[in-house]
């Protein structure tokens, strides 16, 4: 089978074309190992913020700080942070290792090298959160001024890092050639940041009309389903809607960005070294 190779000079389109179509062509051994946990995380989270809400009987407040709900879904992201990418690039690396890409894949194959990735990945969300800490106390960043809006964009190289991570296995040397790389091509890398920022948006804004829905319909349904108690049932569907729709659209992005990473990286690797073309003749030499 003809695959999508990770080393070619891609335009900013190509990028997120091979990076959609990978999902597409490997949609089969994402549902078996990657929407379950998606599924999971979304369930949580949702649940969790729905009772968070009921308890603090708050319309614009829906976490209470003293509330165990208030932390899960916080736990819950922080996880996925971590477990998403180990998933996703432990298919990634068997997509490329495999001479029929993802086709049957076993669950054994799977796991393996979802292990090998487990500890580079949790290096790289430690190092990702300790770059991003000491870049503002280090600059002694107020968070709220304007200069919290432009200087992250210095630190968009690390939207490569967990990318160079799962192909180079390395975390110290994989943050300098995030670094090195997202420079050399640094407008390229804020088009393709900003570019998820903007999907990201838009897809958000469109989650919350499911509540604007909701809204619409109450006042023609009868009162007698509208309440039990004190509950208000209309409201907290909204709100479980709304909470699910919005995470499942968030791990949605995360699972299109760390592909767009891959393929950015590739492009750029491909761009400055010809990486394929050293391979190709490797493999001539071989022969």
């Amino acid at each position: 089978m003809k695959k999508i190779e990770l080393y070619r000079k891609r335009t900013f389109s190509d990028i997120f074309e091979d990076s959609i179509e990978w999902l597409k062509e490997n949609r089969s051994a994402m549902l078996r190992y990657i929407v379950p946990v998606v599924a999971v995380g979304t369930i949580v989270i949702s649940v969790s913020t729905l009772l968070s809400h009921i308890k603090s009987q708050d319309m614009y407040s829906v976490y209470d700080e003293s509330d165990i709900n208030f932390a899960i879904p916080l736990i819950v992201l922080g996880i996925s942070q971590w477990l998403l990418p180990t998933l996703i690039y432990a298919l990634y690396r068997l997509y490329q290792q495999r001479e029929n890409g993802l086709q049957n894949v076993s669950f054994n194959e799977f796991r393996g090298a979802a292990f090998s990735l487990s500890i580079p990945m949790l290096i790289v969300l430690v190092v990702d959160a300790l770059c991003i800490i000491a870049f503002f106390v280090l600059l002694n960043v107020n968070v709220f001024s304007a200069l919290s809006i432009v200087i992250p964009i210095v630190l968009f190289p690390l939207f490569m890092y967990p990318a160079i991570v799962a192909i180079n296995n390395n975390p110290i040397e994989s943050l300098k050639e995030a670094f090195v790389k997202g420079f050399n091509s640094f407008f390229t890398l804020v088009k393709i940041v900003f570019a998820m920022l903007l999907f990201g948006g838009l897809l958000f804004l469109l989650c919350f009309t499911s509540y604007g829905i909701i809204e619409l319909v109450t006042p023609y349904l009868p009162k007698s389903i509208l309440h039990i108690g004190e509950i208000n049932i209309a409201e907290c569907v909204g709100i479980f809607i709304t909470i699910a729709l919005i995470t499942a659209s968030a791990y949605f992005l995360i699972l299109l960005s760390l592909v767009v990473a891959l393929h950015t990286y590739g492009s750029m690797k491909e761009d400055e070294e010809g990486t394929s073309f050293e391979k190709e003749i490797d493999n001539f030499e071989n022969l």
